[in-house]
């Protein structure tokens, strides 16, 4: 299951991968799954056997060659087993062609959309076992596995599929109210900052792998949601070399250095929780989603771009050559000294909300190691310079992080850089970080 937690600080928390608990299994439908899945497998075994002329499918085969690792899950094992039969079917249904006496031309267009098919029918059945299997095996427990085909059964999941992405993408893509409600910041650049991130873990599974097979229904999902176009990044820009990227990313070596800092801010990592492989994972998708739009850059430049940032994740640095001390230069944020006049009630006049809403402002205060509105409300209204304030004194963004980091007893200077570091939410870090070394 991919990580639950929120991807970007501040913001909706829809952009979470649904946490979801898998209902009691009862014995008798386990041994129903596992009887399915030994007859699938019976199955695609005789007609392997029997096919003579094999195509090389690795990289599909490597994609869903995960889930057999859930040795002990029938569930998982049943959706391997479905993925092998089709598997297996493609390479029938390439051996007819290549035998057959259709032209070169048509047997170019055919084989193209017998793979396109096969990386579909994959990516889906491997996107319901990341997101959706306890829910999907609801659907399935009012299926008699004893008769029904798996053709079926994969009818049954694409219907499900479908219903299911569109309904992640209307829920999570749009910018929640908390954001539209304090326009302090570009809407259109939080959306499209939002949009990657989002994006990314979608398509990057549990086992760190990029789902190149939704993405034809991810596009077709954003499409369908009537938001702004421009906000998303050009998913036909995804390749082979994508995962290869992904695959050199690693934890960074100082859990507690720049790096780590700057995906927690991304990612709204808490303070408490240690970054894991897959957040790394997908702070890198997302720079690499993000930086996808520009028609101009040629695959050996991004190659060298995506290695930047693996190294950035890694070591901090570009290369041994490269001080990274550089890091450390924060997002500008002008709109940290924005004036703004807070009433007695701690409401703000501009934007008729109170202080402790604002996403921007929740988004400093969890950096700062404050992790709900309730935290961010108690610092501030706790804090020295907050009680002894003029009510009729203009105030900034800025003066509000001071106020609540004034209860530090140590490092107080330092927490205060990591406040106004987080504030922001137009920016990718990662690809701020890389500008801001090649600038070094």
């Amino acid at each position: 299951m991919a990580s639950s937690t929120s991807l970007i600080s501040g913001l909706s928390d829809s952009t979470s991968a649904i946490p979801l608990t898998c209902p009691a299994v009862s014995k008798s439908h386990m041994k129903m799954w596992q009887d399915f899945a030994s007859r699938i497998r019976l199955q695609s075994t005789s007609r392997y056997r029997d096919l003579e002329w094999k195509t090389k499918f690795e990289w599909c085969h490597k994609q869903y060659s995960v889930l057999k690792c859930e040795e002990a899950d029938p569930w998982h094992q049943l959706l391997h087993e479905l993925c092998d039969y089709f598997y297996i079917e493609a390479q029938e249904k390439m051996k007819d062609l290549a035998e057959s006496k259709k032209t070169i031309e048509q047997k170019a267009i055919e084989s193209c959309q017998v793979m396109k098919g096969l990386k579909s029918t994959l990516g889906r059945i491997l996107f319901v076992a990341d997101y959706f299997s306890p829910h999907f095996q609801q659907i399935i427990f009012a299926i008699d596995l004893e008769t029904v085909k798996p053709e079926r059964v994969l009818c049954y999941l694409n219907q499900y599929f479908h219903e299911k992405i569109n309904f992640l993408i209307r829920r999570s893509i749009p910018l929640s109210e908390s954001v539209t409600s304090f326009p302090i910041q570009d809407l259109r650049s939080i959306a499209r900052v939002q949009a990657c991130f989002i994006i990314a873990q979608y398509l990057l599974t549990s086992k760190g792998t990029i789902n190149r097979g939704i993405v034809p229904d991810l596009q077709q999902a954003l499409k369908n949601s009537s938001l702004d176009q421009n906000s998303f990044p050009n998913l036909n820009r995804i390749s082979s070399d994508w995962q290869m990227a992904i695959e050199h990313v690693k934890v960074p070596n100082d859990p507690y250095g720049y790096a780590a800092v700057m995906i927690r801010a991304d990612l709204g990592v808490k303070w408490k929780e240690s970054i894991t492989l897959r957040h790394c994972q997908i702070e890198m998708l997302s720079a690499m989603l993000y930086i996808s739009s520009d028609p101009h850059r040629n695959p050996t430049e991004e190659l060298m771009i995506f290695r930047d940032y693996w190294n950035l994740i890694k070591d901090e640095c570009l290369s041994n050559s490269v001080k990274s001390a550089c890091l450390h230069r924060g997002i500008q944020d002008d709109k940290l000294k924005e004036s703004i006049s807070i009433d007695q009630s701690g409401l703000v006049e501009k934007y008729k909300q109170p202080f402790w809403k604002c996403p921007q402002l929740i988004a400093a205060c969890r950096q700062m190691g404050c992790d709900d509105i309730n935290q961010v409300k108690d610092q501030i209204e706790s804090s020295e310079g907050y009680k002894n304030r003029d009510p009729s004194e203009l105030l900034s963004w800025n003066t509000l992080i001071e106020f609540a980091c004034q209860n530090f007893s140590s490092e107080r200077n330092a927490i205060l850089q990591l406040g106004r570091y987080g504030f922001s939410l137009t920016h990718h870090r990662l690809v701020v970080a890389r500008q801001n070394l090649s600038n070094c």
